[in-house]
């Protein structure tokens, strides 16, 4: 099995400083099921991948490895105990909406 989307979610993971029990808290789905799709030993649906793509301000295409093409979010956010990772996903889809009118305004 392909397991190029299993280590692209723990990069994004690991490269936002988010455990597993968060990440898998933010789905909704217990943390040995996080740690079995990022080991490539489940797979994981594409309603679970949308909720990561608002997460980490990425595209679906560049989780299932389809695309290398990922910007990460320049917005600090202030870490600590209670970081409500909804409302992180929350600014995320908003940015992208706005990056899209963005574009959509230069054409």
């Amino acid at each position: 099995m392909n397991n190029l989307y299993g280590e692209r979610i723990k990069n994004l993971r690991e490269e936002h400083k988010y455990t597993q029990k968060q990440v898998a808290d933010f789905l909704e789905i217990d943390q040995s099921n996080l740690s079995k799709i990022e080991l490539g030993k489940r797979t994981i649906s594409m309603d679970l991948i949308e909720e990561l793509c608002s997460l980490f301000n990425c595209s679906e295409e560049y989780i299932l490895g389809e695309s290398d093409e990922y910007t990460p979010s320049n917005i600090a956010f202030r870490k600590n105990k209670k970081m409500d990772l909804n409302v992180i996903a929350q600014i995320n889809e908003t940015m992208g909406y706005i990056k899209m009118l963005r574009e959509l305004d230069e054409d």
